[in-house]
Parts: structure tokens; C-alpha cells; sequence
């Protein structure tokens, strides 16, 4: 392997450990909230327009 190629190949691997690392720290005590997945992918729409119908 050429010392350029595994230079890169270290550098990657240490950015994705450290990214990995800073996604846990940030998340790993994160509750999801209980959403069905319309009202995960639509987000605030369909509460308000559930609202508005009663």
C-alpha cells in the first residue's frame, strides 16, 4: 500500500471514529417521541390540522 493511500485511509477512519463519537455523546440520551410515521414525516401539519377539524 502507498504511504499517500494509507495516510488517507488512516485520516478517514480517524474522522469517522470521531464523528461516530460526537453523534453518541450528543444522542445516545435522546427519547424518541411516540409519532406515527405520518406525523414523524410531516411533523407539527397534521397535529394542527387535526386540531382544526375537530
Amino acid at each position: 500500500m502507498k504511504p499517500i493511500t494509507r495516510d488517507i485511509l488512516l485520516t478517514l477512519l480517524f474522522k469517522f471514529t470521531l464523528l461516530f463519537v460526537l453523534w453518541w455523546v450528543c444522542f445516545h440520551d435522546v427519547e424518541r417521541g411516540h409519532l406515527t410515521q405520518t406525523e414523524w414525516l410531516l411533523g407539527s401539519l397534521v397535529q394542527s390540522a387535526q386540531a382544526h377539524s375537530e
